[in-house]
């Protein structure tokens, strides 16, 4: 298969071009509802750029298993696998390929949002409501940057933190279903692209660090959390050990000190959200709280 020009040979089965953190992407697939089940998924990284030799992926049908499908980037057979799992296998891919080129950024396990130009990351283990919250302050105002990937740059006097807007993973039933319309099958997954939902973001200035949680007496207030737990779920689920090693850990123990770092409940999205305002600060304000 060959990995040049999105504009070659069989261009009309590409869905494409996108973007992740500078990396550029196209994805073939001979089947016009896989391709169009793609170009929904990955909408929010479309870029009118047309890259010379982009990262290739194409997904079809495996000839020797029956029911499945090959992923393949560029001349790598990476997986094959169930149709459920198809989308989720090739996000995991792009999330995969900006990880190998995510240099000088540092990556954290985080959902990121921003408002007035200010950054709010959002760590937790899986299950305790990032890609939720995440979501719902997406449609409520605020602009998205990820649910997942958080791409920091230390810059002076402070953090940046760069998009990343993959789909959003959404479990169901889920508090988003009644914006997103429609009726998810019960104990189903999504992919979402946040655009669904409201704006994707640019780069913005981090404020502050949440780590959310739906356990019965968690308050629905801001309340302080110390540093080192932001830093065990900023550093989780990512293979650290390849990227940035040490420096890395060094770069996100920094910032987990000199960053304001809250617990916060998030049983009522409402009362998260304009917990999270007031933190953010209203627009023109110098920073977030201290």
């Amino acid at each position: 298969m060959n990995s040049g020009s999105s504009r070659g040979q069989n261009a009309d089965l590409l869905a494409g071009p996108y973007a992740a953190n500078g990396q550029r992407f196209v994805v073939e697939c001979p089947d016009a509802r896989l391709r169009r089940l793609v170009a929904s998924a990955f909408v929010d990284l479309l870029t009118d750029a047309q890259p010379l030799r982009p990262t290739r992926f194409r997904v079809a049908p495996s000839p020797e298993h029956p029911g499945r499908y090959e992923v393949w980037r560029d001349d790598e057979l990476c997986e094959i696998v169930t149709s459920g799992h198809l989308m989720t296998h090739l996000v995991w891919q792009v999330t995969a390929l900006v990880l190998q080129n995510c240099a000088p950024r540092t990556p954290v396990h985080a959902a990121v949002v921003a408002i007035n130009g200010r950054a709010v990351l959002v760590a937790g283990e899986s299950y305790a409501g990032k890609s939720t919250l995440a979501g719902w302050l997406t449609a409520r105002g605020w602009e998205f940057l990820t649910d997942e990937l958080a791409l920091l740059e230390e810059v002076p006097g402070g953090w940046h933190v760069h998009p990343f807007p993959r789909p959003i993973g959404l479990r169901h039933p889920s508090p988003l279903d009644a914006l997103l319309g429609g009726s998810p099958q019960h104990d189903s997954e999504s992919l979402v692209p946040a655009s669904r939902l409201g704006q994707v973001g640019n780069a913005a200035r981090l404020s502050a660090v949440v780590l959310p949680g739906r356990e019965p007496g968690l308050p629905r207030r801001l309340s302080a959390a110390h540093p080192a737990t932001a830093l065990r779920l900023l550093m989780s689920h990512l293979p650290h050990g390849g990227i940035g090693g040490r420096a890395a850990f060094r770069q996100v123990a920094r910032l987990t000190s000199s960053v304001p770092v809250f617990h916060l409940g998030v049983g009522d999205l409402d009362v998260a959200d304009a917990q999270l305002r007031a933190l953010a600060g209203p627009p023109g304000a110098p920073g977030g709280a201290r």
